[in-house]
């Protein structure tokens, strides 16, 4: 699946009294990546959760191509994958079997092969039959990063702070792998304060704070 392009249009976000960001606008294209930023509170995480679908915008909406996501809410569903600062993990079950959750809970095809080849290139095979909660934090990550590598057939990532926990080694290891993507012609998200060690990659970035007119919804948007 290839999408050409991802957009945001007037997007808005109230996050309980509070206006976070309004009148939001973004584009990337395939083979870019986008990167969020701003101060703590910016509302970056809650922007990915609503690209991800988790939250609904205030106002606004996404379009993939020329499909809104109140159009197609499937289509938007099976075009993105979402990995957030909760690793999205079971600590009594071990990597593998945490993979195969994920892998089945998806529909992945081959996903012995594939979960074979995520554990070695992320440096965790020789953890697989180890419960997730004896890992340290930085293998728990790349349990959690595991997850990007069991679909081919995604072309939007969405991350949220990717290379926390990570070790210099782990970092690199990321960053082939996204650069792959994004030579795939994908499209990464991602909200980060810290350089993702990307070379000549295409990058654009939206700054939150300069989307921030009003600290409370009754101000409106």
């Amino acid at each position: 699946m290839l999408i050409q392009q991802f957009q945001g249009h007037g997007l808005s976000c109230v996050r309980g009294e509070r206006l976070l960001f309004a009148k939001l606008a973004f584009q990337v294209r395939a083979g870019q990546l986008l990167i969020l930023k701003g101060r703590n509170g910016a509302g970056k995480s809650s922007l990915l959760r609503m690209m991800a679908g988790f939250l609904a915008p205030y106002s606004g909406h996404f379009s993939l191509d020329d499909v809104t996501n109140d159009q197609d809410r499937d289509f938007f569903r099976q075009s993105i994958q979402y990995l957030g600062h909760k690793e999205g993990l079971k600590s009594d079950l071990t990597v593998t079997e945490n993979l195969k959750f994920w892998a089945s809970l998806n529909g992945v095809p081959t996903a012995g092969e594939r979960i074979q080849q995520a554990m070695t290139q992320l440096h965790i095979h020789d953890l697989a039959d180890l419960p997730v909660r004896y890992l340290s934090s930085g293998q728990t990550r790349r349990t959690s990063l595991a997850r990007l590598l069991l679909r081919d057939d995604v072309p939007i990532w969405l991350l949220d702070e990717p290379v926390v926990g990570l070790d210099h080694d782990s970092r690199d290891v990321l960053a082939t792998i996204m650069q792959s993507h994004l030579q795939r012609q994908g499209i990464i998200v991602a909200a980060t304060h810290q350089d993702l060690g990307l070379k000549n990659v295409q990058m654009c970035e939206v700054q939150l704070d300069e989307f921030v007119t009003a600290p409370l919804i009754e101000e409106g948007v």
